[in-house]
């Protein structure tokens, strides 16, 4: 069956609820437009390659038209597989990935072959190759996954020196008077030569095609410069002008609207026609005018004004124009106030020289600041409401550029802004006055602005339905690279974490190596895949919690040298983290450091180390466990004001996973606390003589190796998510038919993590089989059965207590008129047998004079929860010991 991407793409489209498409037979209508959020976006169905709003004049703050391919990126890829090259098509996968780079195929049919690029394992990745001279050739890398396995897109046969040299068509030739326009890459001539203009391509930014200049020198050639607009890309046009200049050449330069875009990103946008290369010279004049005064010039020509603000050499400058300038432009020029476009198009000299010697003499004005802020966007706390205003300032005296962020109130006037750039840049100033602040804020704010949502935390956030890192997210299966501005654009959310890269280091990598899940499972067992399969599920637990209501914490504990700080490590590297973190220990934390550390993460595990273990005698317990209860439902941190005046609070829910590591286990006399938790014990019972081996190997991998791990489990969300709701149910009605009585919460928190064992067949397929996952999630099972019994049972600190008055309740004497011996009780106080009844004072006095040790503190709290010997109440009983009343705590002998 054929290929139809047409089919594909309509079915995306369909799909987008972010448009709502209505299908009315030959077109898709009424799509909400991102912009201007009307229902008037609209594609035909026949060719749905651009999809644009209705509204060309009105859709603010600029017509919405955009590419599907810009859309679904992901739509154009695979290359190799869906257009393999065969006998009868040898460029058949080369010529469809030009054909979707906008190229006409029986145009450039000679210009190219399809070639191959070699990778690691033989595999060999297809190629646009075109061929230069003397047997060389430029080739670029078709498909994204190759361009990633390679680590590189473009490519030239080894040995090549094109220094001076260039690209050229088949059949190039120059006529005299001709114009010739220089690009730096070939496919951005080719665009031009779609255009009906001649042009060559001088491969990169660095090379100036001096041959083909030289060999047509006089002959009245306009060479046109049209690089990149990009820093490298000015750069050198400047240097090749003042060459060009130097040897008597005429030149022009033309330039794309920003730097984001070059030549072939606007052809496949569809822009390029006589109009867009008529602003491209215009924009080519602006760009390299020698000082303030002419880019004013050039900016005035086009729409005339009274006052101009000109950026020139990173400096603000602010010129105020005569009324009479128009009048002394026109006679300069001899015209009758007609277009002065000419000036820009042709080209003339003379006739710019006179235009701007008149301009000139009616302009006042001069630098207003040292610095140049351009505005980005608005940062707004969801939470808080409080904003920012970011700007990129870049600096006249050379210093780098910086992100700042102001305040409104660093916005009101000239003084408090020069003020604020004072205060947050090197030195830089704003001299304006009120006239040019208010111009400044026209320019920056009569539009729609962008607007980001800052959020405080790293990993998914519920609002944007987007996993968000320091430096790059996910969102609706999709990797989302930060973009220059420092935020994710995630559908029709703009989102940033406060959370800087140097709070949480992680990196990304797309491509995930399957090959180390077997020395994984050698090295951590069987509870490695348990502990995995719970990491794996956190990264989806605010979707779980939606849902379920609540996602299990998990204890891990082991005795020292069963590899569990290797294994924390490890799984942190494959979500990306290059810090070497484990985790934190919230007894060596204060309430609000503990708050701010479980803020950090959505759908990330909390990793709590060694945070049980034993205090000093008297000392005061700085956290306990019962402060995470509610975190197992998403429950609220802490409740802290806003500083606004008011009485408005925030009240963070927790959005993670809390995983607890360290050698003992966790005891709590709340049962609530119990059941929320899946205990997983990593013993030595799986090692090897060459486990020490495994546990080195897997110590030494390196983050880069194994991050793949995070893409494939965020690409794959929708599968994770109908895996796992399938799973779930499967297990639950599978743990419901075992004969073992367990309470529900504890099969389902188990059920969960089972789930998410199968889960782990996403990851990896070939080594996760159906046997593996079964099994696993029969030893939950048990671990469910073990749980059950641990909390029926009492607390390790009640035992003790039960073990030390069995051991010192009784004492034997003999009697010293009968000459027989007598037992008598020492603790137990009631004279009724059935019940035993217990003054603390006493026993604390007896267990001190043996030197042995109970925290009385912590007893007090578990004794009332006692199960082998239950708690009846606390009053005051007549002794059988002295015959006198004492408070004593009451327990039956017997359960039940």
């Amino acid at each position: 069956m054929a290929w139809d991407r047409d089919k594909e793409i309509l079915d995306a489209l369909m799909n987008d609820h972010s448009f709502n498409f209505k299908d009315n037979g030959k077109i898709l209508s009424k799509g909400k437009c991102p912009n201007c959020g009307r229902k008037s976006v609209w594609v035909p169905k026949d060719k749905p390659g651009r999809v644009k709003c209705d509204h060309e004049t009105s859709c603010k703050p600029f017509h919405y038209s955009i590419t599907t391919k810009e859309l679904y990126p992901e739509l154009f890829e695979n290359y190799a597989e869906k257009h393999p090259a065969t006998q009868e098509d040898p460029k058949a996968t080369a010529r469809v990935y030009l054909s979707d780079r906008g190229f006409n195929s029986g145009m450039i049919v000679d210009w190219f072959e399809q070639g191959y690029f070699p990778l690691k394992g033989g595999i060999l990745a297809p190629t646009v190759r075109i061929n230069l001279w003397d047997g060389f050739y430029w080739e670029r890398i078709i498909d994204k996954k190759h361009v990633a396995q390679a680590g590189r897109k473009n490519s030239y046969k080894k040995g090549i020196q094109y220094s001076g040299k260039h690209w050229q068509p088949k059949g190039f030739m120059l006529e005299d008077d001709d114009e010739c326009i220089i690009t730096e890459g070939i496919f951005n001539a080719w665009v031009f030569l779609h255009a009906k203009r001649k042009a060559v391509a001088s491969l990169s930014s660095g090379n100036f095609p001096e041959q083909l200049v030289e060999n047509n020198r006089r002959r009245g050639i306009t060479w046109i410069l049209a690089y990149d607009n990009d820093a490298a890309g000015l750069k050198h046009m400047r240097e090749y002008i003042e060459k060009l200049d130097a040897m008597g050449e005429n030149y022009k330069v033309m330039l794309t609207r920003n730097s984001r875009q070059d030549w072939n990103d606007e052809f496949q946008a569809d822009r390029i026609n006589e109009q867009y290369l008529k602003e491209s010279l215009w924009r080519g004049y602006v760009e390299t005018a020698d000082s303030a005064r002419e880019k004013a010039f050039w900016l005035w020509v086009r729409r005339p004004q009274s006052r101009i603000k000109v950026e020139h050499y990173h400096a603000l400058f602010s010129f105020k124009a005569d009324e009479k300038i128009t009048s002394e432009v026109n006679e300069a020029l001899d015209i009758d106030g007609s277009s002065l476009e000419f000036l820009w198009v042709k080209g003339e000299v003379d006739a710019i020289h006179k235009a701007q010697t008149a301009f000139n003499g009616k302009l006042s004005g001069g630098r207003i600041s040292n610095c140049v802020p351009r505005f980005l966007y608005i940062e707004r706390d969801p939470l808080t409401e409080e904003q920012d205003y970011f700007f990129d300032v870049s600096f006249r005296n050379g210093n780098p550029k910086r992100l700042i962020a102001l305040d409104g109130s660093s916005l009101e006037s000239a003084s408090s802004l020069n003020k604020a750039l004072l205060g947050k840049t090197s030195g830089g100033t704003f001299d304006g006055d009120a006239n040019d602040i208010k111009n400044l804020k026209e320019e920056w704010f009569d539009h729609k602005t962008t607007e980001i949502t800052r959020l405080r935390f790293v990993g998914y956030d519920k609002a944007s339905k987007t996993w968000v890192y320091p430096e790059f997210g996910f969102h609706n299966g999709k990797f989302v690279a930060q973009n220059d501005m420092g935020y994710l654009d995630a559908g029709p959310n703009k989102v940033k974490t406060k959370v800087s890269h140097s709070q949480v280091k992680m990196i990304h990598r797309e491509h995930h190596d399957e090959s180390w899940i077997d020395l994984f499972e050698k090295t951590f067992g069987h509870t490695g895949l348990l502990v995995m399969s719970w990491w794996f599920c956190t990264l989806y637990a605010e979707h779980i919690r939606e849902k379920y209501q609540d996602w299990p914490f998990l204890e891990f504990t082991g005795e020292p040298g069963t590899g569990k700080t290797t294994l924390l490590k490890f799984l942190w590297r494959c979500v990306g983290r290059i810090d070497g973190y484990e985790g934190f220990d919230p007894a060596k934390s204060s309430v609000a450091g503990r708050s701010r550390t479980l803020e950090r993460y959505s759908a990330l595990p909390t990793v709590v180390i060694e945070a049980d273990r034993a205090e000093k005698p008297g000392a005061k317990k700085s956290f306990d466990f019962n402060e995470f209860k509610d975190f197992f439902n998403g429950g609220i941190i802490r409740t802290t004001g806003v500083k606004n005046g008011g009485n408005e609070t925030v009240e963070p829910p927790y959005r993670g996973g809390v995983l607890i590591a360290q050698n003992a286990s966790v005891d709590s006399d709340d049962d609530a606390v119990m059941e929320r938790i899946v205990h997983c014990h990593s013993t030595k019972a799986h090692h090897t003589v060459n486990s020490k081996q495994y546990a080195r190997q897997m110590a030494s991998m390196k983050t880069e190796d194994v991050c793949g791990w995070l893409h494939k489990a965020l690409t794959s969300e929708k599968q994770f998510l109908e895996n796992f709701d399938q799973k779930l149910k499967e297990v639950q009605e599978n743990y419901h038919q075992r004969k073992e009585a367990v309470r529900e919460r504890i099969i389902e928190n188990h059920a969960k993590i089972a789930a998410g064992i199968w889960c782990l067949k996403i990851l990896f397929p070939k080594h996760m089989s159906d046997e593996k996952c079964t099994g696993l999630q029969n030893t939950l099972w048990d671990m469910a059965v073990t749980r059950e019994r641990r909390i029926k049972a009492d607390s390790p600190l009640v035992e003790l207590f039960w073990e030390y008055y069995v051991e010192l309740n009784l004492s034997t004497h003999e009697d010293t008129l009968t000459r027989e011996f007598v037992t008598e009780e020492r603790l137990n106080h009631h004279k009724d047998p059935d019940f035993i009844a217990i003054n603390l004072v006493d026993f604390e006095t007896m267990i001190s004079r043996r030197g042995l040790k109970l925290s009385m503190q912590d007893l007090k709290k578990q004794l009332p929860n006692c199960q082998s010997r239950p708690f009846v109440e606390r009053k005051n009983v007549k002794s059988q010991i002295t015959g006198k009343s004492k408070s004593c705590w009451v327990f039956r002998r017997e359960a039940g």
